[in-house]
């Protein structure tokens, strides 16, 4: 509801050169196409947020009896007039190509993005009655290469077999949060966020040693400490053990299709 957020320029800017026309190209007769492919540009989003105004709800108590029914209205989300579009800068260049009769098509992209003002939940004072709230509080990087390679295995007039492998590699990092995570938050199985690392990160603490009479655990407590006993609440984590994305890094598949006449 911002004024100032109101009106988001996005623009892209793309071109594509057509590299089979050249002249030095012309006598590889066994290059069907290739294009290589540039875009740059901004685009915007309104993220997960639905508080931009406030937000209310109509229910009924909660009253011991089934005859005692009153209606009430509560406060779901407060108004944030501040928030404002999800942004995300792209850089991607990319190469197209047709070989041996298009028996033998790829394509690759390389890409580089850059996301900020993200929408997410953050812990507040409890200004206005709301310990947690959705908020612009983030910035990401991104950045990652795809392959897709296609093929014709066997090409005939009733019947074919075509093949296609793909491939990805991608990684993000946070570079700007203005939450504190806690313990909690940061060692669940599907991972937390944090200043520095990738998005959902997974972290544990740190291991120590057994007990010799009990066989209890001990761990580096919150205050860097060697203890049976972690605060899990507490929101310093410098202590914990960074184990790496929970999101793969590495992505891939392989596909087959095969036609006999109209199957």
């Amino acid at each position: 509801s911002n004024p100032r957020a109101r009106w988001l320029p996005t623009w892209s800017l793309a071109g594509s050169w057509n590299i089979e026309q050249e002249k030095w190209m012309q006598s590889k007769t066994w290059v069907d196409y290739a294009t290589l492919r540039m875009t740059y540009g901004l685009t915007g989003s309104m993220g997960p947020a639905t508080n931009s105004d406030v937000v209310l709800k109509n229910q009924n108590t909660n009253r011991p009896y089934s005859d005692e029914v009153e209606s009430v209205i509560a406060l779901i989300d407060l108004e944030d007039k501040d928030l404002t579009w999800e942004k995300l800068y792209t850089y991607n260049i990319g190469l197209d190509g047709g070989l041996f009769d298009k028996r033998l098509t790829f394509s690759l992209d390389a890409y580089k993005r850059k996301s900020f003002d993200l929408i997410s939940l953050i812990k507040t004072p409890g200004i206005g009655g709301e310990a947690i709230k959705a908020a612009n509080y983030a910035d990401m990087n991104s950045q990652g290469i795809e392959l897709l390679v296609g093929g014709d295995v066997i090409r005939r007039k009733n019947w074919g077999w075509k093949t296609s492998l793909t491939f990805g590699y991608n990684t993000t990092k946070i570079t700007n949060a203005k939450n504190n995570p806690m313990i909690f938050d940061l060692v669940i199985p599907e991972g937390g966020n944090k200043q520095g690392y990738p998005v959902h990160s997974l972290f544990s603490l740190k291991y120590t040693s057994l007990a010799q009479q009990t066989g209890v655990p001990s761990f580096i407590n919150e205050s860097g400490q060697v203890s049976p006993a972690v605060y899990l609440q507490s929101e310093t984590t410098d202590y914990l053990k960074y184990e790496g994305p929970v999101d793969p890094i590495y992505t891939g598949g392989f596909s087959n299709t095969f036609h006999y006449k109209d199957w």
